[in-house]
């Protein structure tokens, strides 16, 4: 077998798929492709064992990006169940969707990666004769750069490894001719550009052709013309040099009419066209190591012959000055390593590499065949790619450095070429779209566009017509028609072509990332929140597992496409690059994408911005302007870290959290700002580069997820309450009977509301429905209270019991609403029978409090509408808060109507009602409620700072402070608004008794959602201590505040249950300072079926209060936000 089979490379297995493809795609078989299935199947046999990425390396790839793949909607679940701000959560979503379907296009360029040998065709057996070797143009582009750049690629021309009298180089100077007038001469710089040629040559005389423009096949390339000045060398040492320039008109097509201008209008007639930019210097070995790639060995005439299925081979690009410009660790990444040692390669798999119009040759017959270059996009090059790729050809890539050339001089320079590929991607797409409504003509329609689609069309419509051979020896016609028509080849064509025009919108993510990051450090607001409100420990791992696992997979696919498929695949610096170049070119990108849409819609044409010495202000300073705010917003994260500590609105941990992040987005613009300061300082580019520092901030990445779980326990602000803490305390997690705290809140509520003794009836009592509502029966009265209703609603919204709480809602709203003309309108009555007549319209301030919240919380919860569609559970808070706060106002027709605060001292009143304004019940202060009201009602109800809510709460708290015995933590029933006791009407108002013992439940939910170091928290410390040297199972029900003498002990269980079970909400909120455990044990020991079944019991209060006491030491009594909703369950 021939050596030289290696000429077409290594081709991985894979190929046997893709011809699979491409030979099922013309229905049945004919004699011909049968015997090219054939010859298809012996070149797959003989090429896969020439593939140099094992299978494993290949398949574990493959496996890791679909297990990514598939763990996407998990992860957008978990995005949506740890969001904070809607909007801010909502930016991250939209970013890592656009980015989840760039990484897809991204990873399919590896799924069918080959990496391919490298051999000459002096290395060819058979040998293949110099005389047979094919005549080759050589083409160096060239505008207005200095001719000294040219002299060292021409120069490296000159004496390739190639018969001279097979190597025709050609110099394509769109400088060289100057319009003065009406005439076109000889510029400066085209003298200059003669002389170094003749030079070089050794002082030989050119001949020169000029041609007018009526005579040029291609007129809208050169309307004026064009002029060909040649060098011989008459001894044939050398091969001859040709200047070939152009007569431009208004519209000049850039580098595409320049080259279209040689080919077609000076006539070059080699079979091969190679192409490079005029700094490039091609190594001495070009030729022939990119010509084996076009060639194909025949065992039958045992011949080497020409494959007609290439249409170009494109190696990879390296810049010789970077080292000495920016420096040796690339901070602009010229290098582009991704791009050349990965995509390229892998798309080589499916023979559509890219082409880039320099250090690449053309088969002339493919071109001809695609009628030329592409005209429009400012990328032709790119695009003349793709459209080979659409007729047939293919587009290797061979990953070998066969030529250098230099980079940009300049950052400005650098980012305007960046800029210019986004232009250039952008308008091959929206080429591709071709809204003809949206789009200018002037746009749409390039020279030879309607022509190429229509041949394309023929060839794929009418293939018996117009699908032949191109020439007498094109054995590949009917391969490249294969292509053409096969569908899989056409979506992975489609797929490809849209990760090359869509990958500028990456910029898109990168923005919102910097927004996110800014929104973090200033506005103190995660994009991600893992330990909240309605999720523990257990589920906020699993979520941040799920996150840390998709970002891991997404980079271990990367790291595999990037490094391990390839022997020469990227180093860790050109993957480091290729991140920070994300923000680094995101600007320039942006303004490349709004430029592009702006000329499409417009029909202007966009220029190509030559280099040149200085600063681009447009370009260069957002990037320095970024790199100050965000070097500020580090600040002053790290001011609220070590200065301010943590606040109601962050905690330490979320200042560290938004540091490392602002870090590492300082750190991936850093590269390019560092050479715009270096150069602004006149100092080499160089200058500011700081070793190790990439290496540091990695770690503070890194330490990301570790600061994140250490924030769930490691808070070091004492006076920060649960609910900005993320951490709500518990009694013991498992009871003695080996089951959660939590399961036991959850079986008793069925117990209290669905057993054999519920406390929760239907509404239509005669068929046991709760669908026009249901109601909470006091059993020692007969009565419905709302301060049970408004209890129940408030157990059902925290434990997740939907239709319990609509039921509750709906009987309230029908059956418990004084109307017109009472005073009380708008409020809920105290009072009512379970047959719906109201007894006592007068509100109980204690109940409204608890449906407000709890009305507020269910919104936050479910975020759905009320029962009655009607309106959402947040409206109707704000309605009761609205009502609690303006009454008089509103019902200023209604005689007696008064608000239920009062408006100078912002205290809760007795009852909204002339009477009993001048006292206060100490069980409705209710500070806890009043913070949820400040934080998350509207502005014109009451909330935010200054507002009627936070003046209500630190009211609430003084009064609390004063009104107190201060060794026994006992409070009177009411008190004037000094603080003093207050007798009431019967007498007993001075006493601690049933009436009052949800004051102590009150402080401690203060203490342990929001205030930690507050006069409450010493409040419960000491009742709680009180009580332990009372005996926890001796204290009694009723007492003295005054002189703390125990008025009733009361051991009968059914009597203490209820204050049993809350006595456990201070003893969490007073932690270490007290022994909670006796009221834990307490709590647990409690037998709530005999409290259910026992007679003349009020076991509704009993059973709800047992509830609450629950909820409290299971952590599961929470605030719920309605910027995060309800959180994990």
């Amino acid at each position: 077998m021939p050596a030289s089979d290696d000429a077409l490379g290594a081709v991985s297995p894979h190929q046997s798929f893709v011809h699979s493809l491409l030979f099922s795609a013309r229905g049945p078989s004919t004699a011909r492709s049968k015997r090219l299935r054939a010859e298809a199947a012996a070149r797959r046999l003989h090429q896969s064992s020439t593939t140099r990425i094992p299978g494993v390396i290949k398949y574990n790839f493959r496996l890791v990006a679909l297990v990514f793949i598939l763990c996407a909607p998990v992860y957008f679940y978990s995005l949506v169940q740890t969001h904070t701000h809607v909007a801010v959560t909502g930016l991250l979503f939209a970013a890592e969707a656009l980015a989840f379907v760039l990484n897809l296009l991204f990873f399919f360029n590896f799924w069918f990666a080959t990496e391919r040998n490298k051999v000459s065709l002096r290395s060819f057996h058979p040998r293949l004769p110099e005389k047979d070797w094919p005549h080759v143009d050589l083409c160096f582009t060239h505008f207005l750069e200095p001719v000294a750049q040219l002299h060292d690629p021409l120069a490296a021309a000159l004496t390739m490894d190639y018969p001279p009298d097979k190597l025709h180089i050609k110099i394509l100077d769109d400088g060289y001719l100057g319009k003065r007038g009406e005439h076109y001469e000889v510029t400066p710089l085209g003298l200059e550009l003669e002389q170094m040629v003749q030079d070089l040559l050794g002082g030989t005389h050119p001949t020169r052709m000029k041609l007018s423009g009526h005579l040029v096949p291609r007129r809208h390339a050169a309307p004026g013309g064009m002029l060909v000045v040649t060098y011989i060398d008459e001894e044939k040492r050398l091969p001859s040099v040709s200047i070939v320039s152009r007569m431009k008109g208004e519209e000049t097509f850039f580098k595409t009419g320049n080259v279209e201008n040689a080919l077609y209008n000076a006539a070059l007639e080699s079979p091969f066209v190679a192409l490079f930019d005029g700094d490039t210097e091609p190594h001495r070995d070009f030729l022939t190591r990119t010509l084996p790639l076009f060639y194909r060995f025949e065992p039958e005439t045992k011949r080497w012959r020409v494959n007609w299925e290439v249409g170009f081979v494109q190696t990879r690009q390296r810049f010789k000055n970077v080292a000495h410009r920016f420096g040796p660790d690339d901070p602009l990444n010229q290098s582009n390593g991704v791009f050349f040692s990965a995509i390229q390669a892998g798309r080589d798999g499916l023979g559509m590499a890219d082409s880039l119009g320099t250090n690449e040759i053309y088969f002339r017959p493919a071109l001809d065949d695609a009628l030329g270059l592409v005209y429009g996009p400012l990328s032709g090059d790119l695009a003349t790619g793709v459209k080979l790729h659409n007729f047939g050809w293919k587009g290797l890539y061979l990953n070998a450095v066969l030529a250098e050339g230099l980079c940009r001089n300049t950052v400005g320079d650098t980012l305007l070429e960046r800029k210019r590929w986004v232009v250039g991607s952008i308008q091959m797409l929206l080429l591709s779209l071709n809204w003809r409504a949206l789009f200018s003509a002037r746009f749409l329609v390039a020279p030879l566009r309607l022509q190429t689609e229509a041949r394309l069309a023929a060839l794929l419509k009418r293939p018996e017509r117009f699908v032949n051979p191109l020439a007498d020896d094109d054995v590949g016609y009917e391969a490249r028609q294969m292509r053409r028509e096969s569908f899989w080849m056409g979506v992975a064509r489609r797929v490809l072509f849209l990760e090359t025009t869509l990958r500028p919108l990456g910029s898109l993510v990168a923005f919102a990332m910097i927004i996110l990051a800014l929104v973090f450090m200033l506005g103190n607001v995660p994009p991600l929140r893992f330990f909240h409100e309605g999720g523990g420990w257990t589920y906020g791992l699993i979520y941040l597992g799920i996150v840390a696992s998709y970002q891991f997979l997404r980079l271990f696919a990367i790291s595999l496409g990037c490094y391990s498929l390839f022997l020469d695949g990227t180093s860790g610096q050109d993957v480091w690059r290729e991140v920070q170049g994300y923000f680094t070119f995101a600007w320039v990108s942006a303004l490349g994408i709004v430029e592009a849409v702006a000329g499409a819609v417009s029909g202007r044409r966009i220029q190509w911005e030559t280099q040149k010495k200085g600063l681009r202000p447009l370009a260069e300073l957002p990037n320095v302007f970024l790199l100050f705010v965000l070097f500020g917003s580090i600040c002053i994260a790290f001011v609220n870290i070590f200065v301010k500590g943590s606040t109601e609105r962050r905690t330490t941990m979320d200042s560290m959290d938004a540091v490392a992040y602002g870090v590492f987005l300082w750190v991936c613009i850093w590269p390019s700002t560092r050479c715009t300061l270096a150069a602004l300082a006149r100092m080499p580019l160089w200058s500011f580069k700081m070793p190790k520092f990439v290496w540091t901030a990695a770690g503070i990445v890194i330490g990301i997820a570790i600061i994140s779980i250490m924030g769930r326990y490691a808070q070091p602000a004492p006076n920060i309450g649960a609910f900005e803490r993320n951490d709500y305390p518990t009694g013991p997690i498992i009871g003695p009977d080996g089951v959660t705290i939590y399961q036991n809140a959850s079986l008793a509520f069925q117990t209290v509301f669905w057993g054999p003794n519920k406390i929760f009836l239907p509404a239509d009592a005669a068929t046991s429905t709760y669908d026009t509502g249901g109601y909470v029966l006091d059993s020692s009265t007969g009565r419905v209270s709302s301060q049970l209703m408004g209890y129940a609603m408030m157990i059902a919204v925290q434990l997740n019991q939907r239709t319990e709480f609509d039921a509750l809602w709906r009987w309230v709203q029908s059956n418990m609403m004084p109307q017109p003309p009472s005073p009380y309108y708008g409020y809920v009555a105290s009072q009512v029978s379970p047959d719906g007549t109201i007894l006592n319209p007068a509100p109980f301030p204690d109940a409204e409090q608890y449906m407000a919240t709890a009305l507020m919380f269910a919104g936050s919860r479910w975020q759905a509408l009320g029962p009655d569609g009607s309106g959402d559970y947040r409206q109707a808070a704000y309605d009761m808060l609205e009502t609690m706060l303006y009454t008089q106002r509103l019902n200023a027709n209604f005689a007696n109507s008064t608000d239920m605060f009062n408006g100078t001292s912002h205290l809760v009143t007795y009852q909204p009602d002339p009477v009993t304004r001048a006292y206060i019940r100490t069980a409705t202060l209710n500070p806890a409620f009043y913070e949820v009201w400040r934080r998350f009602a509207p502005k014109r109800l009451g909330a935010g700072v200054g507002g009627f809510w936070e003046k209500a709460r630190d009211a609430a708290r003084v009064l609390l402070s004063v009104s107190g015995n201060l060794n026994s933590g006992l409070f009177p029933e009411l008190v004037n608004t000094d603080g003093s006791p207050n007798k009431g009407p019967d007498g007993t108002g001075d006493q601690w008794s049933k009436d009052t013992w949800m004051v102590q439940p009150n402080l401690a939910l203060d203490v342990i959602w929001w205030d930690r170091n507050g006069a409450a928290l010493d409040a419960c410390v000491r009742y709680t201590n009180f009580l332990l040297a009372e005996g926890v199972k001796f204290y009694g029900i009723r007492y003295q505040p005054s002189t703390n003498a125990m008025l009733e002990q009361g051991l009968n269980f059914t009597q203490r249950v209820g204050l049993v079970a809350v006595n456990a909400m201070p003893a969490i909120a007073a932690g270490s300072a007290v022994n909670a455990q006796p009221f834990f044990d307490a709590i647990q020991q409690i037998d709530l079926a005999a409290i259910m079944t026992a007679t003349n019991t009020d076991r509704a209060f009993h059973g709800l209060l047992y509830l609450l006491g629950l909820l409290t030491s299971s952590g599961r009594y929470r605030v719920f936000d309605p910027n995060y909703g309800a959180g994990p369950e």
